[in-house]
C-alpha cells in the first residue's frame, strides 16, 4: 500500500505563530477558568446544585481532581490582572500554562528575572536550585567558607563564579579583556548575551544563590532568598573583569600563551577539554629580576623583549603581544625604567619599534588606574612613559 506524507500549507513562521496564539490563549483560559472555580468555592454560586463543595463539582462534572482545581486558582489568583481577575497579565501571556505550573513555585523576584524564551526545563533547573537554597538555614549560610571570592567585590565574585561554570565564555571573555589595549566592553555584553538576554544562575559561599540577568547591555544581580537587586552597566561589568585579570597577572611570573592558560591561572584547575577557544596572542608578564631590571620568562630586560615581540608583529599582524605585571609594581618601577633606555643619541628602529610597543602596553595599565582612581600612581607611570617618548624624540631628531 502506497504511503502518502500529509501535506501542511503553511511555512514554519505561519505554522509556529498560530500555535503559540493557541497556547497562549489557553493558558488565558487557564486564568479564567481558575477564576471561575475560585467562584465557586468563594460564592453561593453552588447552592442550588446538588454538590456540596466546589471540589465534588469539579470531580464530578469535569473529571478534575483537587490538585488541578487548586492549580487552576492558584495560576488566577497569581497572574491575573487586579483590574480584571478574568485575564492573564500582559507580561506572562507569552510563557504557556506549563511554564505558568512552574513560576507558581517561584517567587516574584525570581519570576521578573525569568523571559518567555526560555524553555521549560531551564525554568525548572531555576526551580530546582531556588528549593535547594531555602533548606540551607541563615545561620549555614553565613559560616560558610567563601573561600577564593573573599576578598573580591559583589560583581566580581558573581562573574568569577560564572567563569568557573561556563568556562569557554569566561576564556573568550579574558582574551578580550586580557589581550587588548582598550577592552572593548559592548562586546563582552554580547558574549555574555549573544542573543540580547541571558539569566546567569551561581552560588556564592556565605551569600547564596544570585541570578545575573543580562538584558540590553546592562545586569541585575538579584539574591534568590532576601530578594536584595543590584543593577549594574556595561562599565561595571568591565572593571569587575579587570580586577579578575589584574589577579591572573599577579599571580604568575610566566609568558600566557592564550587564554586557556589564562582561564587556568584564574581558577587553579585545568581547562575543561569540552570547551575549547579561540586562540590569540600570548601575553608576557614582567617582574623585576635581582637587579630590579624588568625580565620576561627567558630573563631578557623590557627592551630586547619588546624588540623580539615587535619583529614576530611584522611577520604576523594580527598578533599582539602584551607585557604586563601588577599594577603598583609597574608604576613603582617607571622612572627606574626610563633611566634604563641607553643614553646614545640615537636607537636603532627595532629598539624604537620596542619602546612603542612597550608604550602601547603601559596605556592599558594607565587606563585600569584612572578606573581605580589611583592618579599618584597614574603620575608616577606618566612621568616614566614621558621620559621614554623624549628619548624617542630626541633620537628620531638626531637621525
Amino acid at each position: 500500500m502506497e504511503e502518502h506524507a500529509i501535506i501542511y500549507t503553511q511555512n514554519y513562521q505561519q505554522f509556529k505563530t498560530e500555535l503559540d496564539y493557541e497556547l497562549n490563549r489557553a493558558a488565558n483560559s487557564f486564568v479564567r477558568i481558575g477564576y471561575l472555580l475560585k467562584q465557586a468555592r468563594d460564592t453561593d454560586i453552588l447552592k442550588e446544585s446538588p454538590y456540596e463543595s466546589y471540589t465534588e463539582f469539579a470531580r464530578t462534572e469535569y473529571h478534575l481532581e483537587e490538585s488541578q482545581v487548586s492549580r487552576f486558582i492558584a495560576i488566577s489568583e497569581r497572574f491575573s490582572k487586579p483590574e480584571n481577575p478574568e485575564e492573564l497579565r500582559d507580561d506572562f501571556k507569552e510563557y504557556g500554562v506549563a511554564k505558568l505550573g512552574i513560576m507558581l513555585t517561584l517567587p516574584d523576584h525570581v519570576n521578573d528575572q525569568l523571559s518567555p524564551d526560555m524553555t521549560k526545563a531551564e525554568i525548572m533547573a531555576i526551580a530546582e536550585e531556588v528549593k535547594e537554597e531555602e533548606k540551607i538555614t541563615p545561620i549555614e549560610r553565613m559560616v560558610e567558607d567563601p573561600g577564593e571570592t573573599a576578598e573580591m567585590g559583589y560583581l566580581e565574585k558573581i562573574l568569577f563564579e560564572i567563569g568557573k561554570a561556563e568556562p569557554k565564555m569566561m576564556a573568550e571573555i579574558l582574551r578580550e579583556e586580557g589581550f587588548t589595549l582598550k577592552p572593548d566592553e559592548s562586546k563582552i555584553m554580547k558574549t555574555m548575551a549573544p542573543t540580547g538576554t541571558k539569566l546567569y544562575m551561581v552560588r556564592i559561599p556565605g551569600m547564596g544563590r544570585i541570578t545575573l540577568n543580562v538584558r540590553n547591555g546592562f545586569a541585575t544581580a538579584t539574591n534568590m532568598i532576601t530578594s536584595e537587586r543590584q543593577e549594574f552597566q556595561k562599565d561595571d561589568i568591565g572593571e569587575a573583569l579587570a580586577a579578575l585579570m589584574d589577579r591572573v597577572i599577579e599571580r604568575t611570573d610566566n609568558e600566557i600563551k592564550d587564554s586557556k592558560e589564562m582561564w587556568e591561572k584564574l581558577y587553579g584547575e585545568e581547562f575543561p577539554k569540552n570547551a575549547p577557544v579561540q586562540e590569540k596572542a600570548k601575553v608576557s608578564v614582567a617582574k623585576n629580576d635581582k637587579n630590579g631590571q624588568k625580565t620576561t620568562k627567558n630573563g631578557k630586560n623590557r627592551t630586547e623583549s619588546a624588540k623580539s615581540g615587535n619583529e614576530k608583529s611584522q611577520n604576523d599582524h594580527s598578533s599582539e603581544g602584551v607585557e604586563e605585571s601588577s599594577t603598583e609594581e609597574r608604576c613603582e618601577n617607571a622612572a627606574d625604567e626610563a633611566e634604563t633606555l641607553p643614553k646614545s643619541s640615537t636607537l636603532d628602529k627595532n629598539t624604537i619599534r620596542g619602546y612603542k610597543a612597550g608604550l602601547s602596553s603601559d596605556l592599558n595599565v594607565c587606563e585600569r588606574l584612572i578606573r581605580d582612581n589611583q592618579y599618584r600612581a597614574l603620575r608616577t607611570k606618566l612621568e616614566g612613559m614621558l621620559q621614554t617618548v623624549n628619548r624617542i624624540i630626541d633620537s628620531e631628531v638626531a637621525e
